[in-house]
């Protein structure tokens, strides 16, 4: 089976939590906070201080996927867990002696050691990116060439409805993997709602199909 491989940056931590970025082919990805002069791809809140305009570079050509700091004032740090766990720190702008941060980040993740970054960094899968209040996962993965096909025929399709009630629901169908479908995402927000209010329903109560309505 042909496969290839995409890297996923996960925000698991801080105001922007749950945001997801893939990729699939090479790309440069600049993280900073949302201010004036940011040409940041992805901004943060600008009430976290911490993260600079431009705060650090990915270089992601998958697998691969480099890190470098952008002249931030305070630091990237980066937290590998496979293996020796270690710290990495990058130093920004300014030689503001971030090994006293990265001591205590480094305790508080439970490293076994932190350590001076190099200017780029290979991250791995596994990979915890922080800059102030924000965590990044970094996750790369092989995907079949069959379910990247499927994701990009539902990216393409517009004619995804409810089968019970007939409703337009492709914005729904294409925040999930093709592989990852099950039936009741077939059914809008609505249906599925009614369908677990049945299921739910009491004992002796009259439940029918929300299907063909027939008495369950």
């Amino acid at each position: 089976m042909e496969a290839q491989t995409k890297v996923t940056l996960t925000v698991i931590q801080g105001p922007e939590e749950g945001k997801i970025f893939e990729f699939t082919e090479q790309d440069n990805f600049l993280l900073g906070r949302d201010a004036e002069g940011s040409h940041a791809h992805f901004r943060l809140s600008p009430e976290d201080t911490y993260v600079s305009r431009n705060h650090f570079l990915l270089d992601i050509n998958p697998p691969d996927c480099y890190l470098r700091d952008a002249g931030s004032l305070n630091g990237t740090f980066v937290i590998r867990k496979k293996g020796k766990s270690i710290l990495f720190f990058l130093e920004g702008r300014e030689e503001k002696g971030l090994e006293s941060a990265a001591k205590h980040l480094a305790k508080r993740f439970q490293c076994e050691s932190y350590q001076k970054g190099e200017e780029w960094i290979r991250l791995e899968d596994g990979d915890l990116i922080k800059v102030g209040e924000t965590i990044v996962k970094v996750q790369v993965q092989e995907i079949s060439k069959e379910a990247e096909i499927s994701n990009q025929a539902i990216q393409a399709d517009e004619t995804f409805r409810c089968i019970k009630c007939g409703k337009d629901i492709a914005d729904q169908i294409r925040a999930k993997e093709a592989q990852k479908l099950i039936s009741g995402d077939f059914l809008c927000k609505e249906c599925q709602a009614k369908q677990k209010k049945d299921k739910e329903a009491l004992p002796g109560e009259e439940v029918k199909c929300w299907g063909c309505n027939k008495d369950l």
